[in-house]
């Protein structure tokens, strides 16, 4: 059975990242988040007239499986996946997976881990000293009297480290939304045709 376009309008129009297909060089269909992104009226022209990258139109029409990072699709800097998957029919299926929550999420970790470096050699500093001064005056009214400021320093670096560790759930999460995102679609199965009715013999005829 031949992929009209408003089957393949259908199949993809349920994904919430622009999807086309695309057969040959055409685009037999795109989603409205496609349409949005790259033209209202990409359907049923080249696939030049919806991708301007001169990298995405290559892993496009070389028509293999790929996973192709890349940026410049709606925006100078906007980072996307650009999934492409082959199907039944000579067709294939096109998807972009916008990374600019990963992204921000990476900037967020390394601005955090650069700030957190800075923030734990402070609290390390006075407990170095703290500790330094306590061996060349071992007497108890001295421990007594630095043991407040080493407690506030040892809550700081705890507190510290609980959101190190909160980053890197955080991270965690996000690279697993991330790997959700670009993983393989659903196989996209057509209808099958029902086979044709054998003629009626002539001895049925006028029965």
């Amino acid at each position: 059975m031949s992929l009209s376009p408003d089957l393949a309008r259908s199949l993809i129009g349920v994904l919430d990242e622009p999807a086309l297909i695309i057969e040959g060089s055409r685009t037999v269909a795109a989603n409205d988040a496609a349409r949005a992104l790259l033209g209202q009226r990409i359907e049923g022209t080249d696939v030049r007239f919806a991708f301007r990258h001169p990298e995405a139109l290559r892993t496009i029409l070389s028509e293999d499986d790929a996973d192709l990072e890349l940026v410049g699709i709606g925006s100078p800097d906007r980072p996307w996946v650009l999934s492409v998957r082959p199907f039944e029919q000579g067709k294939t299926l096109v998807r972009l997976v916008d990374q600019s929550a990963g992204r921000a999420a990476e900037r967020m970790r390394v601005d955090f881990v650069a700030n957190a470096s800075h923030e734990l050699r402070s609290p390390l500093a006075t407990l170095r000293a703290t500790v330094e001064v306590s061996v060349e005056d071992a007497d108890a009214t001295s421990w007594r009297a630095l043991s407040p400021g080493m407690r506030a320093e040892v809550e700081h670096l705890t507190r510290l480290v609980d959101d190190l560790l909160l980053l890197a759930k955080v991270a965690d999460q996000a690279h697993s939304w991330i790997h959700a995102q670009v993983r393989e679609p659903p196989s996209v199965a057509l209808p099958e045709t029902p086979p044709a009715r054998p003629p009626p013999s002539a001895g049925n005829r006028g029965r």
